[in-house]
């Protein structure tokens, strides 16, 4: 059935989403966020963050990170940085890393998994982002609602961040609004973001009906 809404009626998937995350929906989005990781919602066994942050569908990131990343500066910002199961190999050498993410108690978790890392709980729609070179967003904005999306592009502005590497699914024609704390495919050069071309797309070689789901790099000051 599920299948059959995905080739027959698009306008029906939003719908299948918020029918299957209604009960955790509503509210701030910390209140939203904290549900779906106390639920362990996503149903991984890998990682509480999901099957998007296993070893197997984060393998093509990890290759091309740790090459990417030191051209674009000194310090990574990773928000959401969920349980950091797949980051630690993906952190180039002598670059300092700071992990945030909105749920106080996945950053605990993560304080007392890897205590020599820098974990904060951050708010990436309204906190005072700490200065650093790079901010990765992935999987971030597929998770908010255009409003609370377009406040957290407004805040990563204001911030002094130089690089943005955020998830965009290039092959998609629009963009469906959603609930804080559901989940659709973005591409991030149509409205309402309307991205500029990225200086640089990392494929996440996800394949079948993924296949076109990638990391974009882009200078903030151009977005």
């Amino acid at each position: 059935m599920k299948q059959a809404i995905k080739q027959h009626a698009p306008w029906a998937v939003a719908l299948w989403r918020r029918f299957t995350h209604r009960h955790l929906l509503g509210g701030k989005p910390q209140d939203v966020f904290s549900r779906i990781y106390q639920k362990n919602h996503w149903g991984a066994t890998e990682s509480i963050s999901g099957a998007g942050s296993s070893s197997r569908q984060t393998a093509a990131i990890r290759a091309a990170l740790p090459t990417v990343l030191p051209a674009l500066g000194k310090t990574l910002l990773d928000v959401p940085c969920g349980d950091f199961n797949w980051q630690k190999d993906a952190i180039p050498p002598g670059m300092r890393y700071i992990g945030g993410d909105i749920v106080p108690e996945l950053i605990q978790r993560n304080r007392v998994v890897q205590p020599a890392m820098d974990f904060r709980v951050i708010d990436l729609i309204t906190d005072d982002l700490p200065v650093s070179d790079v901010l990765l967003t992935r999987d971030c904005l597929v998770h908010l609602s255009f409003p609370d999306a377009l406040k957290a592009i407004e805040n990563i502005r204001r911030s002094g961040i130089r690089y943005l590497i955020a998830t965009t699914f290039v092959g998609r024609r629009f963009n469906e609004d959603i609930p804080t704390g559901a989940w659709r495919p973005l591409n991030m050069r149509l409205a309402p973001f309307d991205f500029p071309e990225p200086l640089q797309l990392i494929d996440e070689n996800c394949g079948g009906e993924f296949s076109d789901k990638a990391l974009g790099v882009w200078r903030v000051a151009d977005l």
